[in-house]
């Protein structure tokens, strides 16, 4: 897979990677991994021109609003010292059962592009039984949708996620484009610990291989208590541990969707670095980190949690402490309007501003 990260010099300021794939949620049912793009905020690094979308996202103003749990938009605001710009704009559009049906995703860098991910359904089931992905708007910005990835679930008799299996483009040694098939298996091994194994072929015609292990430890009230994900190579002696999370009273929308509960993203493809919309942080590259955050998974905003690297040993290495500042919604009693998060090895002023649109 095309390298996800930029190495940046310990104190240098970091630029938003064309290639980062922010995603997904707890409630045992189902995730799509996907990765998040942000485009580069930088004024002086121009993005490739747009091509035609290759799937038409709704107007946003054609759905009838529900201003008691459904999100309309969400807009990704990265800011520094000098400049804000909104990055990415997400809007979310309903069927009658308020099931998700479409995430229009709008890139607003030098070269705006859209794309659609497309929720199938049968009959109805609340979760979906597929959903359709626009590749290059997570792994190119700016050069639209040129492939479009398929991610099939399936259920137990309860409705609860066993399997997903992701048919997605991917590029094997000499860059070679492949359709690439990428499973998730989960396995619950109480009503609060649930695992992940993931598997992928890093070739046409050769066995699906273990690339990463997730073990999420949720609370009582389903919010997120512990992650540890192990990861592939090349960093595969270290691991990943999401832990010391604190919750404010506010409401997660994301976590009220049909689609809410694992944490991964569900606004892009299937991504293997990914957890809660970053693919920025210490495990993956010890520098200064970009403090993304997009959760379908806890019923509550946090106010802090702590992204560590650990060797395989289990002894610390480094980590950050996530900070998030919210503000209550005018409109509705302990919902969102925007959350605001800093990194504590972020460049010093840098913050990502997530405003929330019901």
């Amino acid at each position: 897979m095309k390298k996800l990260l930029t190495t940046i010099p310990a104190g240098q300021k970091p630029r938003l990677n064309t290639t980062i794939k922010p995603v997904l949620r707890h409630l045992l049912f189902f995730a799509i991994l996907a990765a998040g793009s942000l485009h580069s905020c930088s004024k002086n690094d121009p993005l490739p021109p747009a091509n035609t979308d290759t799937l038409p996202v709704t107007p946003v103003d054609s759905l009838p609003r529900d201003t008691v749990t459904l999100i309309r938009k969400l807009q990704v605001i990265y800011a520094t010292t000098s400049f804000t710009d909104t990055t990415t704009v997400f809007s979310f559009y309903y069927d009658p059962q308020k099931r998700v049906k479409e995430i229009g995703i709008r890139d607003l860098g030098a070269y705006p592009d859209s794309n659609t991910l497309r929720f199938i359904y049968t009959g109805n089931q609340s979760k979906p039984s597929l959903i359709i992905s626009p590749k290059n708007q997570a792994g190119n910005p700016g050069a639209g949708a040129s492939y479009n990835d398929s991610t099939f679930f399936v259920y137990s008799p309860q409705g609860i996620i066993q399997k997903d299996s992701t048919i997605q483009t991917a590029s094997q040694l000499g860059g070679t484009l492949f359709r690439q098939t990428m499973v998730r298996e989960y396995q619950y091994l109480s009503n609060t610990v649930l695992t992940i194994r993931m598997s992928r072929n890093t070739a046409p015609g050769n066995p699906l291989t273990p690339f990463r292990l997730d073990t999420v430890r949720y609370r009582a009230d389903s919010s997120l208590e512990a992650l540890k994900v192990v990861y592939p190579n090349p960093i595969s002696s270290r691991f990943a541990r999401l832990e010391g999370f604190g919750y404010s009273s506010l409401i997660n929308p994301l976590s009220k969707l049909n689609i809410g509960g694992l944490h991964y993203s569900w606004l892009f493809v299937p991504n293997d670095l990914e957890i809660l919309g970053n693919t920025n942080y210490k495990t993956i590259s010890n520098t200064n980190i970009l403090p993304t955050y997009i959760d379908f998974a806890s019923p509550r905003i946090p106010v802090i949690f702590f992204n560590s690297a650990y060797n395989s040993l289990g002894d610390f290495l480094y980590g950050d402490e996530f900070d998030l500042v919210s503000t209550e919604w005018p409109g509705r009693s302990k919902y969102p309007q925007t959350v605001q998060v800093v990194g504590s090895s972020s460049y010093p002023g840098d913050r990502f501003i997530y405003n929330y649109f019901y």
